[in-house]
């Protein structure tokens, strides 16, 4: 969903949380069948930890290394570029 969902490039966090919740409420009153809201878990030992890894060392060049960052974020933080982001295995943890 967070690949698909709209992601501002301007603003906090919480205009990302906004439009989320506005995502979610649209899908649950248009929804016949129900809405499935699953969260992904990343953990070292998993099965998709070797192409994290391979992703982890796509990222290690200079270039990557300027784009890629580790983001603690609190709603009023400033919203981070999506690809960057979410390329990152720890802001996925």
């Amino acid at each position: 969903m967070l690949w698909s969902i709209y992601w501002p490039t301007e603003g906090k966090v919480h205009d990302l949380v906004g439009g989320v919740a506005k995502y979610l409420a649209c899908q649950l009153t248009s929804s016949v069948h129900g809405v499935y809201l699953i969260f992904d878990c990343y953990r070292e030992f998993s099965i998709k930890g070797g192409a994290r890894a391979a992703r982890a060392q796509d990222l290690s060049g200079d270039k990557a290394k300027k784009n890629a960052a580790d983001y603690v974020l609190t709603l009023d933080s400033p919203i981070p570029p999506q690809s960057i982001s979410l390329k990152v295995t720890q802001n996925k943890v």
